[in-house]
């Protein structure tokens, strides 16, 4: 709008000033009002046209949407169908219906022979086709809309209307496959606006070149169709339709696997669209790369992200369409795993997972009958690349859970191999059998280093050998990296060297073997992938399991290396032994010590340095190259050594600013690492001993350091039995020069003065023998083993109760007592136990907390601690428990809350309570209990005793009834106090009976407040439920006007909850299940996970957070 422009008329300048002002004044009002109207109207406008274009584009995204929304469930029908084109045909009627929004809706199918016609129900030949708007769509191909089709001369009813139907508006679509009509849709009485179908149908006759949603989809529709391949032949009247609940089972089909869906996908773009290859790239994201899940007759094809027309989809997450590949400066040939392939068009389509992320590309090559990818492909693809996503996503989740299954039972096996076989060339060939499938390598060598010849040395028959420090095997023993390359001869890391000699290899996987302290005792090598595997490439789940087996690998060349060098050093000791009793030289007893040093250390060299305390000196004695050498006490590490008397172990000597590199010298040789340990003998430095060089190791450890320790006492032993022998040392048998240079030496060890010469010799005293004897093992008391096969689903710490139905858990209960044998023990007729099972979970009210699932849980939690004990391996475990404690214990953890109703002993008191009344006010609840369940074994047909002996009888009536007593927590601190004087090896005797009874209560007590060992997701359930009884009892504390328990007005999900918790656990579970673990076997799982719950409510309480 254009605003008006108001000029005063020529003869208000004629007027007199009076009048002139207030027609000056008057005309401003006016201008004035009328422009703040049009300002009014023109923001009016403006509102309006804002409003106009958002409820447009609204409209059409949410036509958009709808649209997409059913192509994509026509998409998802094609994939679940099965190839009953019923269920695709059912699916496209109703999307038409519901686009409409119309009463009834007849699908027509060009076949080769003739029309078929789908009502709804079934196919059939069409009779309706020979005539009328339904003929003239078929011919024609365009719509024929009739909105009103009483008024319009266009309908005919005879023609054109259905028998039994009053025809108000009537629309026919034909739905085309290039230029051919391959259907047709014919919809009755649609309630959809008049204008917004006459828009459909405009838009159905607009150019190709100028593509709607509806133009999409009903090309899309037709493309479908096409793809049916639907014969003539006609099917079979329906009598019945799925139900909503299969048709959501078809539409999430569980027993279909990832991989048929994908192949099934690429099956129906090859049915859809004329197209020479199709390739579907899943993201491997740790690896920043994408592998081709599906590939017909062709080997496992990876791309890296960001390469190619693939990778750039990958990484941009836009599709990309080439016309003309080879006019594209985009395309280069050889792109995209292309090679040899003459490619003209090409689609690449990102796979969006439900995540919202890509996933994976869907590629496309050469589009047949067509220039190019059109506009309905280009839907197709992206309705079946969401279904992709989808099918990816899931794949990748069980590839993972799988990928961690196969990797947690594979080390298993490793180490199971490790526990029983001891021959490290049988290890090494176990394990390269046990690992060969998991990793999918083609190839599997493990290399050894051999640190004197600087090689690497082939674990396989030949043991082929090769230097240690050359190419890629070398570079990874020098770093101690993992080596990991998608692609050798293009991988820049390496130098060209390097990699000619993987010439032929694309995948390579490197592990290095170490030990603890990080040294590398050998390489794995996994070469190249297996035509089997998915990937092409070792992605870091095949790393992470390659590490995992080095792992168990350098354990294994740990123990064999510690086998041999326990080996050498019994001989090297024995052979000191013989030396320090065979040697009558004085001289050369120090040779042969210096010689057996070496053997039990493993060491290049060692020197043996003798302290003169008068003159302040260390000589060297025992080495050839290094005899008659003299150091003061300050020189060198050996005088440091002397002076301190403290141990110097160096990995490295030369920065140490001791180090006296003459000695290198002498000996011809380069230090490396040093070990240096002081000879003490009547807590004199007598001697120090220095060895240096480990020959398989980069440094000494301090296992050599108390080694070395042992060898000096074996010194010291020598130097003063030297030193007495001096005492009688013989005149006649002259001393060379040497000899009697080493007895001045050794004469200042001892205390006495050398007196004259003797020939008598010290006996040496006799050797005195050890005997052990060994008790033999008590024998099991239960008669056998318990029945694994029936005990699969139940021995499990991680069940969860809360996910299993009602009906499961009786199933459960019954396989713990049948597993014990206790049914056939004690004649127990199956029906019988069923009746009493199912009489005792109805007997259990519907209450929060104490539920039958909490007396299922402590069934469970006793049955598992039962089961540790049974199946244990040390004897005086599995000897606990008779067969009659069972079934005490059984009946006892079922039944100990029997008719509970989720109010505490406290509350029946205080209330006064009938229940209260009855027992005195003495464990309430716990009485209550025990009667119930001997109730119920009273009434006719729920006897499980019944053929139990009458001391049987009696000790088992006996038992449960303490054992429901002692689950009342007022006894709780007198249990743990027995328990901690009891339970101990030596102390606790099976075959006393208040042994046994106090076993048999602290067992099920301590399956009854079991929560807090339970995992966290379980036991916050169990949490949540207390405090739901607790805060309902509170709630009626206050109505009755009693005292209520501060403690039970907690919230759940409160900071309170969580120290209520942590009180809980400190105070009661963990003083009790503390005691259990360390008396029984097995309970390590439940200790863990009252660590972890802790942890959690302690964090809880830290962060100040609601729970």
């Amino acid at each position: 709008m254009s605003a008006k422009v108001f000029q005063m008329p020529d003869s208000a300048r004629k007027r007199p000033p009076a009048e002139l002002d207030h027609a000056v004044l008057k005309k401003t009002k006016n201008t004035n009002d009328a422009r703040l109207v049009a300002r009014r109207r023109w923001k009016m406008i403006q509102g309006h046209v804002l409003l106009s274009r958002w409820l447009r584009k609204t409209v059409g995204e949410n036509n958009h949407r709808k649209f997409c929304k059913a192509q994509q469930s026509l998409m998802d029908s094609l994939f679940t169908s099965q190839d009953d084109f019923i269920d695709v045909l059912l699916k496209i009627r109703e999307q038409f219906v519901s686009f409409m929004d119309a009463e009834n809706c007849y699908m027509y199918i060009a076949t080769t022979r003739g029309v078929l016609e789908f009502d709804g129900q079934s196919v059939y030949p069409s009779t309706r086709i020979q005539n009328g708007l339904l003929h003239r769509a078929f011919e024609q191909g365009i719509p024929m809309h009739v909105p009103t089709a009483v008024t319009s001369d266009l309908f005919i009813d005879e023609k054109d209307g259905l028998d039994g139907l009053d025809v108000r508006s009537y629309l026919c679509m034909p739905l085309q496959n290039g230029s051919r009509v391959v259907a047709v849709a014919e919809i009755f009485n649609y309630r959809k606006g008049i204008q917004t179908i006459q828009d459909y149908v405009d838009s159905l006759q607009s150019a190709i070149d100028e593509p709607n949603d509806l133009t999409v989809f009903s090309r899309f529709v037709a493309q479908i169709v096409t793809s049916l391949n639907i014969s003539f032949e006609p099917a079979q009247r329906r009598t019945s339709f799925p139900s909503t609940a299969s048709l959501a089972a078809l539409a999430t089909p569980s027993d279909i696997s990832s991989d048929a869906v994908l192949q099934r996908a690429v099956g129906l773009l090859h049915r859809m669209m004329a197209i020479d290859h199709c390739r579907v790239y899943a993201l491997d994201v740790p690896s920043n790369s994408l592998f081709s899940r599906v590939f017909r007759n062709q080997p496992s094809m990876s791309i890296r992200v960001g390469d190619g027309i693939v990778g750039a989809v990958a990484e941009s997450g836009k599709a990309m369409h080439l016309t003309d590949a080879s006019t594209d400066p985009r395309w280069s040939i050889g792109t995209d795993n292309t090679s040899g392939l003459a490619i003209s068009t090409v689609l690449c389509t990102p796979i969006i997972g439900p995540d919202g992320r890509v996933n994976g590309v869907l590629q496309l090559l050469n589009r047949r009958h067509e220039p190019s990818f059109t506009s309905v492909d280009h839907a197709i693809c992206s309705a079946i690349c969401t279904h992709l996503g989808v099918e990816i996503y899931n794949a990748d989740l069980r590839a993972s859970i799988s990928k961690a299954q196969v990797k947690a039972q594979t080390l298993l096996d490793l180490s199971t191999i490790l526990f029983q076989e001891s021959d490290i060339k049988v290890i090494v060939r176990a394990i390269l059998a046990t690992v060969q499938r998991p990793m999918g390598a083609a190839n599997i060598r493990i290399y050894v280093t051999d640190r004197e010849k600087h090689e690497l040395v082939l674990c396989d028959g030949d043991r082929r050998r090769r230097p240690m420090h050359d190419g890629l095997l070398g570079h990874t023993v020098a770093t101690g990296d993992v080596c990991n390359s998608h692609d050798v001869p293009s991988d820049t890391r390496w130098t060209l060297a390097w990699r000619a000699e993987y010439s032929d290899v694309r995948a390579l996987l490197l592990v290095p073997i170490k030990d603890a302290t990080g040294f590398v005792l050998g390489v794995v090598e996994m070469v190249g992938k297996s035509a089997e595997a998915p990937k092409n490439y070792f992605d870091q789940e095949d790393e992470a399991l390659a590490i995992g087996i080095a792992y168990y690998l350098a354990i294994a060349f740990n123990n064999a290396i510690s086998a041999r060098a326990a080996v050498r050093r019994s001989d090297a000791l024995i052979k000191m032994l013989h030396v320090v009793s065979s040697c009558t030289d004085v001289s050369s007893v120090f040779e042969e010590v210096i010689t057996a040093t070496c053997e039990v250390l493993d060491a290049e060299h060692a020197m043996l340095f003798l302290v003169n305390h008068i003159e302040n000196t260390l000589t060297s004695r025992g080495s050839e190259k290094t005899k008659g050498c003299v150091l003061s006490m300050d020189q060198g590490i050996p005088g440091e050594v002397a002076a301190t008397g403290v141990p110097v172990i160096l990995s490295e000597a030369t920065p140490h600013p001791k180090f006296d590199a003459s000695m290198d010298a002498l000996l011809g040789v380069t230090t490396r690492s040093l070990l240096c340990v002081p000879v003490v003998s009547r807590e004199k430095i007598i001697a120090v001993l220095q060895v240096i060089n480990k020959r398989l190791a980069p440094s000494f450890v301090s296992d050599d350091v108390a080694l070395m320790k042992a060898v000096c006492v074996e010194i010291s032993s020598v130097i003063e039995r030297r030193s007495l022998e001096l005492l009688f040392h013989d005149e006649e048998h002259p001393e060379t020069e040497l000899q009697k240079v080493t007895s001045d030496f050794l004469a200042q060890f001892t205390d006495v003065h050398r007196p004259t010469p003797s020939t008598h010799h010290p006996a040496s005293p006799p050797l005195q023998e050890t005997t052990t004897t060994t008790a033999s093992a008590p024998t099991a008391s239960i008669s056998a083993l318990p029945n694994l096969d029936k005990l699969q689903d139940v021995v499990d710490w991680g069940l969860n109760p809360f996910t299993l139905p009602r009906e499961l858990l009786v199933v459960h209960a019954q396989s713990m007592f049948d597993g014990f044998h206790l049914l056939d023990q004690y004649q127990m007729p199956i029906k019988t136990f069923q009746r009493f099972m199912l009489s005792v979970r109805d007997q259990y009210r519907s209450v929060a907390y104490h539920n039958f699932i909490h007396a299922f849980t402590t069934l469970h939690m006793t049955f598992l601690v039962v089961y540790a004990q049974a199946t244990s391996k040390k004897t005086a475990n599995a000897s606990l428990l008779n067969v009659r404690d069972v079934l005490a214990l059984f009946i006892g953890a079922v039944c100990h809350d029997m008719n509970h109703n989720g109010r505490t002993n406290e509350f029946h008191i205080k209330a006064k309570t009938s229940t209260a009344m009855l027992y005195n006010d003495q464990s309430v609840l716990e009485n209550m209990h025990a009667a119930h369940c001997f109730d119920t074994l009273r009434r006719p047909g729920h006897n499980i005793l019944e053929h139990l002996t009458s001391p049987d009888y009696i000790y088992v009536r006996k038992s449960i009834i303490r054992i429901i007593l002692a689950t009342d927590m007022h006894f709780h601190s007198n249990m743990v106090k027995m328990l901690h004087e009891r339970f101990k090896h030596g102390v606790f005797q099976h075959d006393a009976e208040a042994d046994k009874e106090l076993l048999l209560n602290a067992i099920v007590h301590s399956a009854d407040i079991a929560n807090p060992t339970l995992s966290t997701s379980v036991h916050t359930l169990w949490t949540e439920a207390l405090m739901v009884e607790f805060n309902e009892q509170y709630e009626e504390e206050m109505t009755l006007g009693l005292s209520p328990s501060g403690f039970m007005s907690t919230r759940a999900h409160s900071p309170d909850h969580a120290r209520m918790n942590i009180a809980f656990i400190d105070s009661c579970v963990f003083p009790l299940w503390s005691i259990m673990h360390d008396f029984l076997d097995g309970l390590s799982v439940c200790i863990g996970n009252l660590h972890r719950n802790r942890e959690y409510w302690v964090a809880k309480t830290t962060t100040g957070q609601d729970v």
